[in-house]
């Protein structure tokens, strides 16, 4: 059995997580309950962080809100000199809440409404990650409107098929993500903002997948990227700044999986960027990267231990059936445990980067508390939903009312 970050067994034979019991755990804040590490967060926020220092380059680490957006949550990646990618007017509302530098922000995603990017320039974030022609026109009418300018990275689809599942592969040709790289897309996206007034070119970005476990896709991404670099210098005097190569990079699941270190990851497209940016003669750019229902969505494996006697055999395998009322609410197929009994703990762990942001009401179900752990204490960040939580957004109907 694989036990993640800062977990083990202790002297009672119960799992302990951040020096706190998981039965204590349970015991306090009842369950079903995400408990977060954070000295593990912490370990690989700053890992990511020194790679680029160790290199000597210019770079940003941004923390993908989407993953689990919260007031501690960003609060946590702004005490680690992180920045941060938001996706919704929603994951932006939460960062201001929780005092996150607005410079550090950065605005992802490929359906943005007029309302969030307005959001967005009025608390004068640090970019906008433009996705499509129609948000080119959206910020350039805002920001006449409001009078605001705004840096801006284009997203590129490179045509990279990262080795993962089609459900979070989102660099290859025809994604619906950002403009492509190869049909002339992105070269009238990058005639529309140097037309601009108000709008500034910063650099590019790509993204080309999640749950990567080699370097492979961001090498050759970076190598198109380049490629692409070297025309556009020649055809519009466009030298990207800021080179953002997204993120993606896998965690152990299950004991199948073989992630790389973190510093393995950026090493290597440390290495590639510089390679490339001396073949074809530029100053290194500024390098980004961002780091991050799912049985449902993407068939993925996960790993658990009855959290109340880890020291006992694992040696029955059952399945692990959730509540809800879908065929497909299987978490967990042919796992080895102990005989099970009538309260035993179930501890899974690496539940998945959006655990949380996907937990929703269907079968009207609570979501469930959010708990930090680290050096020997516990730390309610999210209260546990409740059932006038659920219907307190309800109205009722009224019949042989006239209006």
């Amino acid at each position: 059995m694989f036990l993640h970050g800062t977990s083990r067994q202790n002297q009672h034979g119960h799992l302990e997580i951040g020096g706190v019991d998981a039965l204590y755990l349970a015991e306090k804040y009842g369950t079903p309950l995400y408990v977060y590490d954070v000295a593990l967060i912490r370990e690989r926020a700053k890992s990511f962080k020194q790679a680029f220092i160790s290199a000597g380059l210019k770079a940003q680490v941004a923390y993908a809100s989407k993953a689990f957006s919260s007031v501690a949550m960003i609060q946590l990646a702004e005490e680690e000199g992180l920045s941060l990618d938001v996706v919704s007017g929603g994951e932006l509302y939460t960062a201001v809440a929780a005092g996150f530098p607005a410079e550090r922000i950065h605005f992802h995603g490929n359906n943005k409404s007029r309302e969030e990017l307005r959001m967005a320039l009025e608390h004068r974030i640090g970019c906008i990650v433009v996705d499509n022609f129609y948000e080119i026109a959206l910020l350039e009418d805002l920001c006449k409107e409001t009078g605001h300018s705004i840096d801006v990275l284009l997203r590129i689809t490179p045509g990279v098929e990262a080795h993962t599942h089609d459900y979070i592969t989102t660099g290859q040709e025809d994604s619906k993500f950002g403009f492509d790289l190869h049909n002339g897309q992105t070269e009238r996206a990058i005639e529309q903002v140097l037309q601009s007034e108000h709008i500034q070119l910063l650099g590019v970005h790509c993204h080309i997948g999640s749950q990567i476990f080699d370097t492979a896709g961001f090498v050759l991404a970076a190598e198109k990227i380049f490629k692409k670099l070297d025309e556009w210098r020649d055809s519009y005097s466009f030298v990207s700044k800021v080179l953002n190569l997204g993120g993606g990079f896998g965690i152990r699941y299950t004991e199948d999986d073989e992630p790389l270190h973190a510093t393995e990851y950026v090493e290597k497209i440390i290495e590639a960027v510089k390679e490339n940016a001396s073949r074809y003669g530029f100053d290194i750019p500024e390098i980004c990267c961002s780091d991050n229902i799912r049985p449902a969505l993407y068939q993925a494996k996960y790993e658990a231990a009855a959290a109340n006697r880890i020291g006992e055999a694992h040696d029955k395998t059952v399945s692990i059936a959730g509540k809800c009322c879908e065929s497909g609410d299987m978490l967990i197929w042919d796992i080895d445990l102990p005989e099970v009994k009538e309260g035993d703990l179930l501890a899974v762990f690496c539940t998945g980067a959006y655990g949380y942001s996907m937990a929703n009401n269907y079968n009207r179900i609570p979501r469930p508390a959010v708990v930090f752990v680290e050096n020997g204490e516990a730390h309610l960040v999210v209260k546990r939903e409740t059932y006038e939580d659920i219907v307190k957004l309800d109205l009722p109907f009224k019949t042989g009312v006239k209006q």
